[in-house]
């Protein structure tokens, strides 16, 4: 998900509202959850759009959650609110499961630590002698090939005095 499917889906959700109350809360939901979602991807440039939009969901949740505790303690009214979590909620399970499955395409087409520390002792067996230098081999060699904290840590061990 990225953010013109949220904006496609905020547009429509508007539309319906004029006519829907639960359509009225599904836009209110995502105006807020988009807004945060632009906001961060301004702050955070470069960012994948499904990881700021996951965060955003999340901590929107959470915080709808605590909005509800506090609410109910306090006796106030809480139908808004108690409309809005429900929708936020499969949002944010929507979302985290897209990146959940992405995060597992990416991670399948990583190098395995095995073939990541051959890569790494022959980096090393050709004069690459600090850390830097191995994770500069990866880096032109092997680009978005491994992951980046296994590789750092192999080459750590590959460059342990012997």
């Amino acid at each position: 998900m990225d953010l013109n499917t949220l904006k496609a889906r905020h547009l429509q959700a508007r539309k319906a509202s004029r006519t829907d109350a639960d359509s009225a809360a599904t836009a209110a939901v995502l105006s807020r959850v988009l807004g945060d979602a632009e906001t961060q991807a301004k702050n955070k440039p470069g960012t994948a759009q499904i990881d700021l939009i996951a965060a955003v969901t999340t901590a929107q949740r959470t915080s709808l959650e605590k909005e509800l505790q506090d609410l109910t303690r306090l006796g106030r009214d809480t139908a808004t609110t108690s409309q809005e979590l429900p929708i936020l909620q499969a949002l944010n399970d929507e979302i985290l499961t897209l990146k959940a499955g992405q995060d597992a395409e990416k991670a399948a087409s990583l190098m395995s630590e095995d073939e990541l520390a051959g890569v790494i002792a022959r980096a090393v067996a050709s004069g690459a002698d600090n850390i830097g230098a191995v994770m500069n081999v990866l880096k032109m060699d092997h680009a978005g090939q491994y992951d980046g904290s296994a590789a750092s840590r192999l080459a750590r061990q590959a460059l342990l005095p012997r």
